[in-house]
């Protein structure tokens, strides 16, 4: 099968992309209803200056669609680990006519354990390789031997040197606490709106963290929570009160 192919496809039957075949083919029903409430919310949140701080960006194509809705003074920068959905995600970029502000290929936690090249190139290195992989794969903070190093650099989000973030987009597959917990001087700083996909059962296994722990720290911080939907994981908006005290 030819993976560089692309279809037009039309999330919600409102925002036509351009996305690789074997994605659009999967199932083509569910792009009509794909993350129907978060996505509608996050259109009307986006304004056409903003910068999104997009985490776990996957196979590219929800990535494409938020960098659509920027004008051109719009950022995106993308975060994903795992090696083989880059030349995915370049290639969803490049046939859409789009181009990320960076990207990162590491893990984000409440630490780091390594350092960012401040001079890279927009693209990491895996991106231009030849071969796009089709399968599913997440690339975890805990995908590593005991006492061995992680295979890709593990980063908090405050040690990236961004730039002003407008939104917080993510969906890393359980490890949202310790992400969040590592963007504290971020969020401190701009007071980004947040969209966080969470997955509970991963969050405990991994982690053994709870959303509770999650919503409780934000909170702490001045945000309010609001549920969105569960569409294979909850979906959660999280806004900064300007009424709220900050606790910590």
């Amino acid at each position: 099968m030819d993976y560089k192919k692309f279809t037009e496809v039309n999330f919600n039957d409102k925002w036509p992309i351009k996305m690789l075949d074997h994605m659009a083919m999967q199932q083509v029903s569910q792009w009509k209803f794909w993350e129907k409430e978060r996505l509608a919310t996050m259109y009307a949140a986006i304004r056409p200056d903003d910068t999104i701080l997009d985490i776990g960006t996957c196979h590219g194509e929800m990535s494409v669609l938020m960098a659509s809705w920027l004008g051109d003074k719009g950022k995106i920068i993308l975060v994903e680990p795992a090696p083989h959905f880059w030349p995915e995600i370049k290639a969803h970029f490049d046939e859409n006519g789009l181009t990320p502000y960076e990207c990162f290929q590491v893990l984000v936690s409440n630490e780091s354990n390594d350092s960012v090249d401040a001079s890279q190139a927009i693209w990491p290195d895996v991106a231009f390789t030849e071969e796009i992989n089709p399968e599913l794969g997440f690339a975890h903070l805990n995908d590593h031997a005991p006492n061995q190093p992680p295979p890709v650099p593990v980063i908090k989000i405050d040690d990236l040197g961004l730039p002003k973030v407008d939104i917080i987009t993510m969906d890393i597959e359980g490890s949202e606490y310790e992400a969040i917990r590592g963007a504290r001087e971020t969020i401190r700083k701009d007071k980004p709106i947040l969209f966080i996909s969470v997955h509970p059962e991963m969050m405990w296994r991994e982690h053994h963290h709870s959303p509770d722990d999650l919503h409780v720290m934000l909170a702490k911080w001045g945000y309010d929570g609001t549920y969105l939907h569960f569409d294979h994981e909850e979906q959660w908006l999280y806004k900064f009160s300007p009424h709220k005290a900050v606790t910590e």
